[in-house]
């Protein structure tokens, strides 16, 4: 039981640094930089908890950081709002 919530607390924190690292990203590099360097943070962020994997495979097809924002907005406000579980990823709820 604990181990669940731990684990659902830890995926919406999870979110929220990817999003943060994603807006500095931005910040400090703009278009000077290539998104796709982002993608290999995507498995450390995105892992252990329900629906990780679907999430991370729609964030590695994404192609601008807006996306990738978009989509982890949505996600995050799907696991604030259902205890931890995406059910629908990409989808705004």
């Amino acid at each position: 039981m604990f181990g669940a919530e731990k684990q659902e607390a830890g995926g919406v924190k999870r979110l929220e640094t990817l999003l943060m690292h994603l807006q500095l990203y931005h910040s400090a590099w703009g278009a000077s930089r290539p998104f796709p360097i982002l993608k290999r943070f995507f498995k450390i962020y995105i892992s252990d908890f329900r629906g990780a994997a679907e999430l991370r495979k729609e964030l590695m097809d994404t192609k601008t950081i807006e996306q990738a924002k978009q989509i982890v907005e949505n996600a995050l406000k799907q696991m604030k709002s259902s205890g931890g579980v995406i059910s629908h990823v990409g989808e705004d709820l």
